[in-house]
């Protein structure tokens, strides 16, 4: 549920109830309930965004998973804030004889979720998040409600365009960016990937017109701590 209230101003509920059932597994129930109230300003060249959020997140669980911590009813409740700041700047170009608009939109996206103990939650289905470009300015590098990621991170990215100045058609945009870690992430799931304390690897990005029915996409992650490539990836549509 959500109702804006005025063209700046967004209030809104998420909730889950999920029950969980396997023969030889762990199960119960999970409530993850997310009220939030998200304040939006912008301009032609510039926005805004801010969210603050609060997640309580409670189980009732069956014996089985329940022994080897004598609580059958765990829960876990924690603000989540964040900062989206854009701007949209732009020159007339040519590329050969044709008129084309180039674009430079910095973007600066803040996190803050500070640190709750979660090992007492079971794990029915969170998994870490493959890393990429909308990990840049996710809220929690976790799927699925069973663990919430701390945070103090803020991610600096910069993406640039090129329009064509007829119609407006994107022909080429290309986007680097990076996390800046300001405290350390504490929360991890058991074998996942250890963070670097300082900073996330490094994402670019660029998507263009082939002709008028294909577009190429590729994607780098390249991490400096291990000086070597995570993940590359090309995509055609």
């Amino acid at each position: 549920w959500y109702k804006p209230f005025t063209s700046w101003l967004t209030a809104g509920i998420y909730g889950e109830a999920v029950k969980f059932d396997h023969e030889s597994l762990s199960d119960g129930v999970r409530m993850d309930l997310r009220p939030y109230v998200q304040l939006d300003f912008g301009g032609d060249a510039w926005y805004v965004r801010s969210q603050l959020a609060w997640r309580h997140t409670s189980y009732s669980l069956d014996r089985s998973w329940a022994a080897p911590f004598l609580d059958r009813t765990p829960s876990r409740s924690l603000p989540i804030f964040d900062l989206d700041v854009g701007g949209y700047f732009e020159r007339d170009t040519h590329w050969g004889d044709h008129a084309l608009v180039q674009t430079l939109e910095p973007r600066l996206y803040y996190l803050r979720v500070p640190y709750r103990a979660q090992g007492d939650l079971p794990l029915f289905d969170t998994r870490e998040l493959s890393f990429g470009w909308t990990s840049l300015f996710r809220d929690n590098r976790f799927g699925g409600a069973d663990r919430q990621a701390d945070a103090n991170q803020a991610t600096m990215a910069l993406t640039s365009r090129f329009l064509s100045a007829d119609d407006g058609h994107e022909l080429l945009s290309v986007s680097l960016g990076r996390i800046y870690y300001i405290d350390d992430p504490r929360i991890d799931l058991p074998g996942g990937m250890t963070l670097a304390t300082d900073g996330s690897p490094y994402v670019a990005e660029a998507d263009a017109d082939i002709g008028e029915h294909w577009r190429l996409g590729v994607t780098q992650v390249w991490d400096p701590h291990e000086d070597g490539t995570q993940l590359s990836a090309v995509r055609g549509q």
